[in-house]
């Protein structure tokens, strides 16, 4: 698309092309661009997903008291690979002051860079990696534990010589892990968990960063806080905390390094001037990322201790895009109600200071509310397998209730974020946005 754009330049200044004729160039071209950064997206959250299945799948090899470090070295090298991205964007491609951000280079020299950057991996791929065979399912009882349905269905795979038995077989394989007690427990734990807990009303927030003059390089700044708690929520969970409870790690992730700091900083700031500062408030929100990197722990660790032989990446994807999904859901449901406050202004009246507090107060009671959610999660790997073994095993209708759930919160965010950037129904306040004068 880079080469493409700087051909039909060149036949443009060469020919003297018309202004319209030219503008009509650029138009087909960026539409190009955002059609191919969308592939792009979904070529990254893609290979994403594949190598997470690759290693929750390798994972089994590792004994009970160390099965995850696997994970946490790829969760680490990924974070660690998103923080590198976001300091070249924010230092290298863009010029990001207190008056606003300034690019460096244009787009289509940051798309080639980016094209040649994308191969480096691909050829390692090709050259330096070499897939191991699948290790057989997780057994941590010895042989006189229970089969599991992966276990039972194991020598049917060799049966199956045609593609369609081949989806057959593992369609059956997940909608029996999908049924069992141990996986709607953790469904119902992203579910109820990542919605409360993300809920986040606009109004209260953004009112706190006027105040606090939160600048769009502060912005900048509190990403990369944001990314390096990320990794500091692996570290500390792959070097410290492998084999500590779940449900504790959760509730002190959430209360203590994330609300309680929150809620202190920012009453302070509404009752005292003095306490509106920027490189505090640049902090305090940067807090949410160890509690999401977390999250997308338990995301991976879970997945690798039931996920079905075989059927990994659907099962891993299912427990991703159900965290995704109610995320965005929270958000929806967070912006619709957006509508019953005011406007931010600069003006710190001690009716706005009410709101703002009032406002705060609905946000970290809906989070609080979020604890509860825990306790359908189990405490630890132990607890999981024998829950995943010997737990109630559900019918049909548990599975279709998982994929209906998901799929039912996936089409009331599409339609919202959809209405959000239509022109005629993008400033409606329930859809996000600012107002329709």
């Amino acid at each position: 698309m880079a080469i493409l754009n700087y051909t039909l330049e060149y036949n443009a200044v060469s020919r003297h092309a018309k202004t319209e004729e030219t503008l009509k160039s650029h138009v087909a071209i960026i539409n190009g661009y955002i059609g191919l950064l969308m592939l792009a997206s979904f070529g990254g959250v893609l290979a994403l997903v594949i190598a997470e299945t690759y290693v929750v799948v390798q994972t089994r090899r590792e004994p009970l008291k160390e099965r995850g470090k696997a994970l946490g070295t790829l969760l680490m090298t990924q974070f660690l690979g998103k923080l590198g991205g976001q300091i070249v964007s924010d230092k290298i491609i863009f010029h990001i002051t207190k008056l606003g951000l300034t690019p460096i280079v244009s787009f289509r020299q940051t798309a080639l860079f980016s094209m040649f950057c994308s191969l480096v991996p691909l050829f390692a791929l090709v050259f330096f990696f070499h897939e191991d065979p699948d290790p057989p399912a997780i057994n941590d009882a010895g042989t006189n534990c229970r089969p599991t349905e992966s276990h039972k269905f194991i020598s049917v795979e060799s049966v199956a010589t045609s593609c369609f038995q081949g989806l057959q077989l593992n369609w059956f394989r997940l909608r029996k892990t999908l049924a069992k007690e141990s996986t709607v427990d953790v469904i119902r734990f992203f579910m109820g968990f990542v919605f409360l807990s993300e809920f986040k009303l606009t109004y209260p927030h953004d009112q706190l960063e006027l105040w606090c003059n939160f600048t769009e390089k502060a912005q900048a700044l509190s990403n990369i806080i944001l990314g390096v708690l990320y990794i500091l929520a692996v570290a500390v969970w792959k070097y410290y905390a492998l084999n500590c409870n779940w449900r504790y790690g959760i509730w002190f992730s959430l209360l203590i390094i994330v609300m309680l700091p929150q809620v202190i900083f920012f009453y302070m700031a509404i009752l005292s001037t003095s306490m509106r500062s920027q490189q505090a408030f640049m902090f305090m929100t940067a807090l949410r990322g160890f509690l999401r990197g977390g999250l997308v722990i338990l995301e991976a660790v879970l997945s690798a201790e039931i996920a079905p032989v075989g059927g990994e990446g659907a099962f891993l994807g299912i427990i991703i895009s159900m965290g995704s999904i109610m995320r965005l859901l929270s958000t929806t449901f967070s912006n619709a109600l957006a509508f019953m406050f005011e406007d931010p202004t600069i003006v710190a009246t001690d009716q706005i200071r009410d709101q703002v507090a009032f406002g705060l107060g609905v946000c970290y009671f809906v989070r609080l509310i979020s604890v509860v959610a825990v306790f359908s999660l189990p405490r630890q790997k132990q607890e999981l397998q024998k829950l995943h073994r010997h737990g109630d095993t559900g019918d049909k209708s548990t599975t279709w209730w998982v994929l209906g759930s998901l799929g039912c919160a996936f089409f009331i965010s599409a339609v919202f974020n959809l209405l959000a950037i239509i022109p005629g129904t993008t400033c409606f306040e329930l859809f996000g946005g600012g107002g329709c004068s």
